[in-house]
């Protein structure tokens, strides 16, 4: 109990005011239906076939057989669905799927303010800059766009847990154990939130490991206890990435539409990475980058963490519109980020953070004000607070508060016909152009080498695919998208496989799963083709399991180790 009264004491007062940013945040959340995003229907398509495919006993569901009108499409594969699956299990109990999708935001937001406020208190000290610099953060542009225009939850999420993972960062390169804690918790969050933005995130860290390699070489051990922590997120994250790469190894996708961004045409310009970034926040940055190099100079002192944050937020700026940099063959091997604004989603926690070291510098170093609050009173910080999530999120959107200026999508509009049909859940990516959902017509036809087709059904919503073939003919094209691990049989009268057949992907004529006839083959056959885990699937779900223990084991020892100390 008077463990609970002293938190209250020490972070009620900064808790309260996260509560209250995060309702201001989420004020266009409120009404009954989503503001209609570019990718609500992506999403909405997500949670609705993992829940099906839950439904029909596969776990973990990495293929929806019944999404792309019976096609099926590997969901799993390409998005990571470990944070959905709480989600998910609400829908299983009855509740909405638009309302799961708000939980899912909602409590992805809430974690990612207070950690990103507590990890920014333990790197620089100072409880109210710390949460000054999380409304800012949470007041960027960037990070609303993401949500509300986009509706890119899983990059949201991601967003949301930048600032800890940065922070523990710079903490474990001063051998602080809470650092590599957080630093450990955000890259396996990050992971398994959305790729690319971990792409993103690794490339700043990796510049903040270089700039302090000086650091690291006096303290290797440093450098290896990074390496372990990053070794044991791996293995916890396997159960994604492995089999995705098994995916990568085994397909050949070409893209649905004709929709692939050249990033040479997508390079900003300076003031398009000013827009980007937002202006204000740029002014910021250049005043906080002005205050510290005067606290360095005055003092004659090199603030190393400081610095590290102004190097990476610079050279990040930089990149964004360089077109030396991304024409040269390092730039075009990051094609894949279609476009430089891409890399506001690491420049925004980079420079929040640079905000709140530069104050927590100038307050210590120049004022002299070590053992005093920036701000006095406590109703005098409230307020302040206030008005700084008011002005942020009416800079960004003069009627932010209003949820009806927001064009929403009704619950009509989100129906399951649209996300897994019409819409096309691939979101244009990945899939060859005879799979785009449009084109998607005889789900039970198959056709075989000498055009001639077989038409068959689909049944446990599109999991199992049964049809009567001729066994002289090559090959038939099974109304099916190709994934890794489909699985065709001959079975007998009683549903029994007598005979497994060999698959392999279509990419020379329409990207279906093709089942090759037996040598020889005479007569007709009970064809039936369905998708199962593969041995690295299985594999990578073991890995992760052993990870899961391993963490629990030593989250017990050391819990165990600072009873006894």
């Amino acid at each position: 109990m008077n463990r609970i009264k002293k938190f209250l004491k020490e972070e009620g007062l900064y808790l309260a005011i996260i509560v209250i940013m995060l309702l201001a945040f989420f004020a266009p959340f409120y009404a009954k239906d989503l503001p209609k995003g570019a990718e609500n229907g992506f999403h909405y398509g997500r949670l609705l076939s993992l829940v099906r495919t839950l439904q029909q006993g596969i776990f973990p569901a990495k293929l929806r057989p019944m999404s792309m009108r019976g096609f099926g499409y590997g969901v799993g594969f390409f998005y990571p669905d470990f944070f959905l699956y709480p989600s998910a299990i609400l829908v299983l109990l009855g509740m909405d799927i638009i309302p799961a999708l708000k939980f899912y935001v909602v409590v992805a937001a809430i974690i990612g303010a207070i950690t990103a406020y507590r990890s920014l208190d333990k790197l620089i000290g100072d409880k109210r800059i710390a949460l000054i610099a999380g409304i800012l953060y949470f007041g960027t542009f960037f990070l609303w766009e993401n949500l509300y225009d986009g509706f890119g939850i899983g990059a949201f999420v991601a967003q949301a847990f930048l600032p800890m993972t940065m922070c523990g960062l710079s903490r474990a390169l001063k051998d602080e154990e809470g650092g590599y804690i957080e630093y450990a918790i955000g890259i396996v969050v990050i992971v398994l939130s959305h790729h690319l933005s971990f792409i993103s995130l690794m490339i700043a860290l990796l510049m903040m490991v270089l700039i302090n390699l000086k650091t690291i070489i006096k303290n290797p051990k440093v450098l290896g206890k990074l390496f372990g922590v990053s070794m044991l997120g791996l293995f916890f994250t396997a159960q994604y990435w492995l089999p995705a790469i098994e995916l990568a190894i085994h397909t050949k996708y070409t893209v649905i539409y004709d929709n692939y961004i050249d990033i040479n045409d997508h390079i900003l310009s300076i003031s398009e990475a000013i827009t980007s970034i937002t202006p204000v926040y740029f002014v910021l940055f250049i005043l906080a980058a002005a205050l510290f190099i005067y606290a360095m100079v005055r003092t004659r002192k090199v603030y190393m963490e400081g610095l590290t944050y102004l190097i990476v937020t610079a050279l990040h700026i930089l990149c964004m519109q360089s077109q030396a940099f991304w024409k040269g063959p390092i730039g075009q091997f990051f094609a894949f980020f279609q476009s430089t604004d891409r890399l506001t989603l690491t420049v925004m926690p980079l420079m929040v953070i640079f905000y709140a070291i530069t104050i927590k510098t100038f307050k210590d170093e120049i004022l002299k004000k070590e053992d005093t609050p920036l701000i006095k009173s406590p109703a005098l910080f409230v307020i302040v607070s206030i008005v700084l999530i008011l002005a942020t999120r009416l800079y960004i959107k003069p009627d932010f508060y209003n949820p009806n200026a927001y064009t929403r999508n009704t619950g009509l509009d989100l129906t399951y016909l649209e996300t897994a049909a019409d819409y096309g859940i691939s979101c244009g990516e990945w899939l060859p152009v005879e799979c785009e959902p449009s084109a998607c017509k005889e789900v039970n036809i198959s056709r075989c080498d000498d055009g001639t087709s077989a038409e068959g059904f689909k049944h446990d919503d599109n999991k199992y695919y049964e049809a009567w073939v001729l066994l002289d003919k090559k090959y038939y094209d099974v109304p099916y998208v190709y994934y890794y691990g489909y699985r065709a049989y001959l079975i007998d009268d009683n549903g029994n496989p007598v005979k497994e057949l060999s698959v392999g992907e279509a990419y020379d004529d329409n990207g279906y799963v093709r089942v090759f006839m037996p040598e020889d083959g005479q007569g007709v056959g009970h064809l039936m083709v369905t998708y199962k885990a593969t041995r690295i699937q299985k594999l990578s779900y073991v890995i992760t399991a052993v990870a899961t223990v391993v963490i629990i084991a030593l989250c017990f020892i050391t819990l165990k180790k600072r009873k006894n100390s």
